[in-house]
């Protein structure tokens, strides 16, 4: 254990490592390999991630047609770096092939196979079924996925209850300013107070009311703005003009994320919850696309494009 695992990972690529030597950069390979992340995508505002992925997308750069092993072994600082997990892969892949010639044994399958599980299992992620609660309405029911249809137009119908017209005559939105608004929010992801008021100025010109109003949350710098239902932007950018008269409209709002959500996910026993590996997750969204294409009568790219859909808050 003496040695520099590191030299000892570049040296790999171009000479006969002793067995031990070949050891020793494995295991220096097992205990950098990194976190694998989640088979399941989603979107973080968390600023230790972004640095995280951009120094990451910056270390690819620098590595370029060599190996990470060989990168590090000219720097004096191999710390502290962000790598991912497909960059051990590639080493691995790359230092096992050069050794190959001098260990016949690096030739047997079965044996390969051990040592690869040894490096790079990985134990699933999952949370406790208990920690999901349930509606403080209905004690009986689950709390309903804030990823899901109903979820997301839960809230957006929260702020439209909250808003108000700002000024001393403070009132609540009107029927049909509530639903101009609810519209935009099925449209827009993100709709700023200018925005807004453009969207009402039709109706407070034939109302007599002033055009430049502002609202409780504008004055108060709460919010920015609107946000919108990301699984009905999502469905309406999918499906273009035809999803307001789409037949099974209402069927792909309340279903669809049940079933992406099985694709990613499933429950061990009564306790707990996993993430499935990556390549489950495959096979599970494309079980799914032939299910809704046969369950809602869509078309194959109609039902491939529904499975592949990404982004939204998954839990």
């Amino acid at each position: 254990m003496s040695g520099d695992p590191y030299a000892l990972r570049r040296d790999g690529l171009s000479r006969a490592l002793t067995p031990n030597e070949l050891g020793r950069a494995l295991y220096h390979l097992a205990k950098r390999r990194g976190f694998a992340g989640r088979a399941v995508e989603e979107k973080h505002d968390d600023a230790d991630e972004k640095v995280a992925r951009e120094d990451a997308q910056l270390l690819t750069s620098e590595i370029g047609s060599r190996t990470l092993g060989v990168l590090l072994a000219e720097q004096s600082k191999k710390r502290g770096r962000h790598h991912t997990r497909d960059m051990i892969h590639d080493e691995f892949d790359r230092l096992w092939n050069a050794q190959e010639p001098h260990h016949p044994v690096l030739g047997d399958p079965k044996f390969e196979t051990r040592i690869r599980d040894l490096v790079f299992f990985q134990r699933p992620t999952f949370w406790r079924l208990n920690t999901l609660g349930h509606c403080q309405l209905c004690p009986k029911e689950k709390l309903e996925p804030k990823g899901s249809w109903k979820g997301q137009e839960w809230f957006v119908l929260e702020q439209l209850t909250k808003l108000r017209i700002a000024g001393g005559n403070s009132r609540p939105l009107s029927d049909a300013e509530r639903s101009i608004l609810l519209e935009v929010a099925h449209r827009q992801k993100n709709t700023g107070w200018n925005g807004v008021r453009k969207e009402l100025r039709k109706l407070w010109r034939e109302n007599e009311e002033p055009e430049d109003q502002q609202f409780n949350m504008e004055v108060s710098k709460a919010e920015t703005g609107i946000k919108g239902n990301i699984v009905e932007i999502e469905l309406r950018n999918l499906y273009g003009k035809i999803w307001d008269s789409h037949p099974r409209r209402d069927d792909i709002r309340h279903g669809i994320h049940h079933r992406l959500w099985t694709a990613d996910y499933f429950q061990a026993g009564n306790s707990r919850v996993e993430i499935r590996r990556p390549e489950d997750a495959t096979k599970h969204r494309q079980q799914a696309a032939m299910a809704m294409m046969r369950d809602w009568e869509l078309t194959e790219e109609q039902a491939n494009a529904l499975a592949a859909l990404r982004g939204g808050p998954g839990s």
